[in-house]
C-alpha cells in the first residue's frame, strides 16, 4: 500500500496507467525522489551493465510511472582517483555507472551534496560531463558559485516546476572563485522564488542538510524549511541524515526530515541506514501538493533496494506517523535535540579539542596558532565551525556545559 499524507489513503502497487488516467494527468504532474546514491563495490557492477531490475527491484514499477524522476547522488563519477585533502570518507564511483541511472529512468541528480567535490574539480568536472552526455540534467553543482546556485526549470505535463537543490556548508561548498555545490542560503533562496514567480508553477527545494542518524529536524533546521515553504515553496525534501525521519503539512506546504538512503551499501551497525521511503509527490495547478510515501529497505539482506513485506511497511509507516506528529510540538523538538546534542558532547569536543589544555596558557606566544595551523586535523575543526548543523549542536554543547558550571 502507499501512504498518503495526512489524508491516510492507500491506493494499490499495482497501478498501471489506463488511457483515462493519462489523459486525467496531463494538468498534473507525479514526481518521484529519491535519497542517496552512492555505488558501491558490491552494487556497482549492476549500475554499470545498467541492472535496473537489480538495482531496484519492485520499485521500478514506480519509477517508471512517475512523470520525473530525482535521487541525490553522493559521490562524483571519476575515471581517475584525484582526492581532497580529507579527513572523513572520500568517495567516487566509474563514470560507467551512469549506465544504472539511465535504466533506472532518472531525469535529474541532485550534486549538492558533502561528497560531490571528494575528488575535486577533476571529479566534479567529469560529473557534470557525464550526466550532460547521459541527457540527465544536474543541479545543486557546477563550475562556479552562480552555476552551481542555478535553479533548473523544468515543464511537465504543462507545469513549470522549478527545483532548487542546495547543500549545508562543509568540504564541498563552491566560492567565489571555486567549483563545488550549492550553499544552503536562505538569501540565494529568496532570490530564486522571486525570480521564478510567474515562471514557474511549483517550486521544489532539495536540501543535503541535517545531523547523521538523526531523524528529527534540528531547531534550525525546522526554522529554515518552514521559511521556505512561507516564501513560496510547494515542498521541501531534505536528505543526508541516513535515516529515515519524518514529516510535516505546513503553510499548504509538504516537509520532508529525511528519506533515508536509497542505494548505499556500507559497512555500519546503524539499523536505520538499510531503511528509506521514496516520495511520489502530485502537483497541480494552483493546488497543494500532496504526497505518496513508499518504504522499502535497501543493500544490507540483498542487493538494490525493494518494497518491504505489508507487516515490516505498516511498523514503518506507525513509526513515520508517530515521529512527524510529535514534532508539531516545539517543546518535543527542542527536548530531543538537547537529548541529541548531549551523546554527541565528546565526538564534538574531540573534533575541536586537538590539544592538552595547558596549551591554551601559550595562547600569547603564538604556540597556540602555530599548532593549529599545522595541524593534520585543521580541515576537520574548519568542517565542524564552518558546516550549520555541525555548528548548531556545537553551540548548544558549549552553552549547555556553561550554563552547568555556573549552577
Amino acid at each position: 500500500m502507499f501512504y498518503k499524507a495526512k489524508a491516510f489513503t492507500s491506493i494499490s502497487l499495482r497501478w498501471q496507467p489506463t488511457l483515462e488516467g493519462v489523459r486525467s494527468r496531463m494538468s498534473r504532474a507525479d514526481i518521484i525522489i529519491g535519497g542517496d546514491v552512492c555505488p558501491t563495490p558490491r552494487n556497482e557492477a549492476y549500475f554499470r551493465q545498467g541492472d535496473s531490475g537489480a538495482l531496484l527491484n519492485d520499485l521500478l514499477p514506480l519509477f517508471k510511472n512517475a512523470d520525473l524522476r530525482i535521487v541525490n547522488l553522493e559521490c562524483p563519477l571519476i575515471d581517475r582517483p584525484s582526492p581532497i585533502f580529507k579527513r572523513r570518507p572520500v568517495l567516487g564511483t566509474s563514470s560507467q555507472c551512469i549506465n544504472g541511472l539511465i535504466a533506472c529512468g532518472i531525469d535529474i541528480l541532485c550534486l549538492a551534496n558533502n561528497h560531490i567535490y571528494d575528488h575535486g574539480r577533476q571529479g566534479l568536472y567529469n560529473t557534470l560531463e557525464t550526466c550532460r552526455s547521459a541527457g540527465i540534467e544536474a543541479v545543486g553543482a557546477g563550475r562556479s558559485l552562480q552555476e552551481a546556485r542555478h535553479m533548473l526549470v523544468r515543464s511537465v505535463n504543462g507545469l513549470r516546476l522549478g527545483i532548487i537543490a542546495m547543500a549545508q556548508s562543509e568540504f564541498s561548498i563552491a566560492s567565489e572563485d571555486s567549483a563545488g555545490a550549492a550553499p544552503l542560503d536562505a538569501i540565494d533562496f529568496i532570490r530564486h522564488v522571486r525570480n521564478a514567480r510567474g515562471n514557474t508553477d511549483h517550486v521544489i527545494v532539495i536540501v543535503h542538510g541535517g545531523n547523521e542518524y538523526y531523524p528529527y529536524p534540528s531547531p534550525r533546521l525546522m526554522q529554515l524549511c518552514r521559511f521556505m515553504i512561507e516564501e513560496g515553496a510547494s515542498a521541501v525534501i531534505c536528505q543526508h541524515s541516513h535515516c529515515p525521519g519524518c514529516y510535516e503539512e505546513y503553510d499548504g506546504g509538504i516537509i520532508v526530515y529525511g528519506q533515508g538512503n536509497l542505494l548505499f551499501d556500507a559497512q555500519t551497525e546503524q539499523s536505520c541506514w538499510w531503511q528509506g521511503f521514496l516520495i511520489r509527490l502530485s502537483l497541480e495547478p494552483n493546488a497543494k501538493p500532496s504526497m505518496d510515501i513508499i518504504p522499502y529497505t535497501q543493500s544490507k539482506a540483498h542487493v538494490g533496494a525493494k518494497r518491504m513485506d505489508p507487516e515490516q511497511e505498516t511498523r514503518f509507516l506507525r513509526s513515520l506517523e508517530e515521529r512527524s506528529t510529535a514534532i508539531s510540538d516545539r517543546s518535543f523538538v527542542l527536548k530531543e535535540w538537547a537529548k541529541y546534542c548531549d551523546t554527541q558532547r565528546n565526538a564534538y569536543y574531540g573534533r575541536l579539542c586537538r590539544f592538552s589544555h595547558f596549551l591554551g596558557r601559550l595562547g600569547a606566544t603564538g604556540v597556540v596558532a602555530k599548532a593549529f595551523a599545522s595541524c593534520a586535523d585543521l580541515p576537520s575543526i574548519i568542517n565542524v565551525i564552518r558546516c550549520e548543523a555541525h555548528r548548531e549542536a556545537l553551540l548548544h554543547i558549549l552553552e549547555d556545559d556553561l550554563r552547568r558550571r555556573h549552577r
